[in-house]
Parts: C-alpha cells; sequence; structure tokens
C-alpha cells in the first residue's frame, strides 16, 4: 500500500481524523480501561454538564442562522477576539484592545467584549430590565455563566417558554455584541449601548413579523419553486405557536379581532423599555 494512501477499514480509527497507528493503538487502550457502570466515577462521567442543553436549543431553534452560528463558534471557542488573536501572533486590523473610552486601553478577551465592557454592560442591564417586563419575574443577573454558556446552577427562570433566556432573547444580543467587537475598526460602527440595543431590537422585530407571516401565509404555496426544495426550518406556524412565542402577558405584542386576528407589535424603542443611551 502506498505511504500516502488511507487504510480502508481499521479497527479504532475515527472517520473523522486523520489515522494514525498510535492513535488508534490509544483508543483502544482507553476502551480497555473503561470503568465498570457500577463505579460512582462512571455515573460522574455519563452525566451531562449543566450547558449540555444549550446544543440541543441551537439544534432546534428559531433563531436567524447567523445568530446561532454565532452561538456555535463561542460554544465551541472560535470566536476569536484581539487578544486570542494577539496570543497567537495574528494581526487585527481593529487592534488587540478595546476600543471603548471607559475601558482604559483594556485588552479584548471573550469574557471582557461580551460582559464587562461598560458597553456591553449597558445592553445587558437593558436586556434584563425587557426580559424582567416580558415575563413578569425578577431579572436575570449579568453573569458570565448564565450568559454565555446558559448555566443555570446559580440562576432558574420560571418555568415559562419566554423565561428560557437562550430560547430567543439573549443570542441575538450575543450576536450584535460580537458583530460590534468584529466590526469596531469599520466606519459606521456601533460606538454605543444604545446603537447596539436598537440593532438588536430592530432584529428581533423582524423575527417577530417573519413568524407571523409563516403564521398567516403558506410559504409552499406562494414561494414560486416546487415545494420539496424548500429545506431548513418547517415553514408552518399555528397561531397559536406565535403567540405562545411572542404574546407572552401583551407586552411585546397583541392579537386582536379574532377570529381574523390583526397583529399590533408595542416594542420600540419606547416600549417595554427605552434604549440604553
Amino acid at each position: 500500500m502506498p505511504a500516502t494512501a488511507r487504510p480502508a477499514l481499521v479497527q479504532g480509527w475515527d472517520i473523522t481524523r486523520p489515522w494514525h497507528p498510535r492513535s488508534a493503538a490509544s483508543q483502544q487502550q482507553q476502551q480497555q480501561q473503561v470503568p465498570s457502570p457500577d463505579t460512582t466515577d462512571e455515573v460522574a462521567a455519563t452525566a451531562e454538564p449543566p450547558w449540555a442543553h444549550a446544543w440541543r436549543v441551537l439544534h432546534t431553534s428559531h433563531l436567524d442562522r447567523s445568530q446561532r452560528v454565532t452561538a456555535w463558534r463561542l460554544l465551541h471557542g472560535k470566536l476569536f477576539d484581539g487578544a486570542f488573536l494577539r496570543r497567537v501572533h495574528r494581526p487585527d486590523a481593529a487592534g488587540h484592545r478595546c476600543p471603548h473610552p471607559g475601558c482604559v486601553d483594556h485588552a479584548a478577551t471573550l469574557t471582557h467584549v461580551l460582559m464587562t465592557c461598560p458597553l456591553a454592560a449597558a445592553v445587558w442591564d437593558w436586556f434584563a430590565a425587557t426580559w424582567a417586563a416580558i415575563t413578569g419575574e425578577d431579572a436575570p443577573p449579568r453573569r458570565t455563566d448564565l450568559l454565555l454558556a446558559d448555566d443555570q446552577r446559580t440562576w432558574r427562570p420560571a418555568q415559562d417558554p419566554l423565561a428560557q433566556p437562550v430560547t430567543g432573547h439573549h443570542l441575538p444580543a450575543l450576536h450584535h455584541l460580537a458583530a460590534y467587537q468584529r466590526a469596531r475598526h469599520q466606519p459606521g460602527a456601533a460606538q454605543s449601548a444604545g446603537a447596539v440595543a436598537a440593532r438588536i431590537l430592530s432584529s428581533s422585530r423582524k423575527a417577530l413579523l417573519g413568524d407571523w407571516r409563516l403564521a398567516t401565509v403558506t410559504i409552499r404555496q406562494t414561494a414560486g419553486v416546487l415545494s420539496d426544495w424548500l429545506r431548513g426550518r418547517d415553514p408552518k406556524l399555528t397561531r397559536e405557536e406565535f403567540r405562545e412565542r411572542w404574546c407572552h402577558r401583551d407586552v411585546l405584542c397583541v392579537l386582536v379581532a379574532e377570529p381574523d386576528a390583526q397583529l399590533l407589535i408595542h416594542w420600540s424603542a419606547h416600549h417595554a423599555v427605552p434604549l440604553p443611551a
């Protein structure tokens, strides 16, 4: 067999990775050293980490694809920031420091850019107040483990569809804060918490109107192509599902004039919580 050929069937070879005899042997040794299921160590190893459900939410989420990609990259540690690029000796057009005037030349780490920067902190305070207005519950704390990994060991919301921060409310905030970090050197980039929050509001209203269109229009009959060509999310949404998703306590929007319900959107730059400065 040529040196560059790849074996067709090798025991222990993970097809997603380049094959090597040492890696195959190490995998066999690890399989042989697995403790019995009766031990407490095995039970602890099989238990899911507290943030494992975030992956399932991303898989089934109705969010915009770009927002899901941002969350996927964040969970994989692939959301490169200025501090990481400096560590691996890669140039960054925006520089390796946070450009906010209140940061005093602080390194642009993920925790700083997405959480502790004064701009990010103001955005999260606005998000928490909006979330509390929607759900009627106490506002979630501004914690890194909760907002970046949806780790709910220190704080758990009420059992309500809109009370889960990861289901469509805080991921747009993460996406636009990450976009601010990437484009902070470009002309016209958002330079204030109000500008970032306005983009979060705009994208959320766009998602709201998109779901309303799914609830009122048969997409498969108006797309102009064969219905079998339509891929991705299910293009059907009942009005009851729309009401459960967006009309909680009639804060963001309300359906009026049943049975031919019309959508009345309340969510704006001044309601339910004014945008930050």
